[in-house]
């Protein structure tokens, strides 16, 4: 795939945050913005290469910033997520663990209120992930890789109202062809840090 066009699949997302994040002339006060604080749980489904730890448990905290009544706003986030297992391998115990790092910035649109006081939502944007996977045997030598990838990311999902600052969520997100621009080697296989996630979101805006 040419340069090129790898550049415009990471750059899209950046570009399509930068339209969505709020703007205001330079001598407006920061009080004319309104911040979310949201925290993430949720199962996450990274790629194959991390069997047998590919079913991940995943935490997070975003802002998502815009101005009041705007519909369009700017989301920053940091996710970690894991798995181990132990397994029974050639005669002894070998624990595996994988790991996955990821900061993100996205634009992120709200749709209307719709019954009992919920409303649809949708993001997309770019994430920088850094996947790590072990083997550590009770005996012999432990093998370690990790690597990082950019891709981007889409998302969607239905937010409840539940008091004049606090909402919950149902959240999906996925990360789509972040072997493009660097690729992640586990070992002698080849990986990348695509994944798909469902997820429950905390949010309290001030």
């Amino acid at each position: 795939m040419a340069i090129s066009t790898r550049l415009i699949l990471v750059v899209l997302p950046l570009v399509t945050a930068c339209a969505a994040a709020p703007t205001a002339a330079p001598y407006q006060h920061f009080a004319q913005y309104q911040t979310k604080l949201q925290l993430d749980v949720g199962k996450r489904s990274p790629d194959s290469a991390f069997e047998p730890v590919d079913e991940h448990t995943s935490y997070g905290i975003e802002a998502v910033i815009s101005q009041p009544g705007a519909r369009g706003g700017l989301e920053l986030g940091l996710f970690y997520s894991t798995d181990e297992e132990t397994r029974d391998v050639s005669g002894g115990r070998t624990k595996f663990k994988g790991t996955m790092t990821e900061f993100s910035v996205g634009g992120r649109w709200e749709g209307d209120l719709w019954y009992a006081h919920s409303r649809p939502y949708a993001s997309a944007g770019a994430s920088l992930l850094f996947p790590k996977y072990s083997e550590r045997p009770d005996s012999g030598s432990s093998r370690s890789d990790s690597g990082w990838a950019i891709g981007p990311y889409i998302r969607g999902g239905l937010e409840w109202t539940l008091t004049d600052n606090l909402t919950i969520a149902l959240d999906y997100r996925q990360v789509l062809l972040s072997n493009i621009v660097h690729d992640v080697s586990f070992g002698n296989s080849h990986a990348d840090a695509n994944y798909q996630q469902l997820g429950i979101v905390l949010g309290w805006q001030f």
